[in-house]
């Protein structure tokens, strides 16, 4: 029980590491800071990896721990709720330890959730913006984006002028 309840702190860990790649990674969506956000990623990719195999040796751990007292649950599927009634079961002092590990566990994962979904939303509008833009550019006509044409050649101006250059290092 103590190897599951390390494995489970371990995960815990991670997700709160997760948590905080997360936050950080607001941050550079809000200051458009494209290198950080690619790190970033890489690094969430790489948490993920570690927490799926410990969720692998957690399921293992699992089944033989409930092999050993010669119980058949499908050991992949066993929920944090399930895991602490097996232990209160089996070691009264050891459901306790759980129980405030897999409160813990579901503020971290639930915190990591709305993180994760704000920055979704965040690159989405983003993303828009971008494609808004783009497509407003290639639909409007060649002359429209003209931003500057040379003055009509004739040597008489009519009417109000028009912009002047200004050489800022005279």
């Amino acid at each position: 029980m103590a190897t599951l309840y390390d494995t489970l702190h371990q995960e815990l860990a991670l997700f709160r590491a997760s948590l905080e790649t997360e936050r950080i990674k607001r941050r550079a969506i809000l200051t458009a800071d494209g290198k950080r956000l690619q790190t970033l990623t890489q690094k969430t990719e790489s948490l993920l990896g570690e927490i799926a195999e410990l969720e692998k040796q957690r399921a293992l751990l699992i089944r033989t721990l409930l092999e050993s007292r010669d119980m058949v649950i499908d050991s992949e599927n066993v929920s944090l709720s399930e895991l602490i009634e097996l232990a209160a079961s089996h070691e009264p002092q050891a459901s306790g330890k759980l129980r405030d590990l897999a409160e813990e566990y579901r503020i971290v994962i639930r915190q990591l959730k709305l993180e994760s979904e704000e920055n979704q939303r965040l690159l989405q509008v983003a993303n828009d913006r971008v494609h808004s833009v783009l497509t407003g550019l290639a639909e409007e006509p060649d002359s429209a984006r003209t931003t500057y044409a040379p003055r009509e050649q004739s040597g008489a101006r009519r009417g109000k002028p028009r912009s002047a250059l200004i050489n800022a290092s005279a």
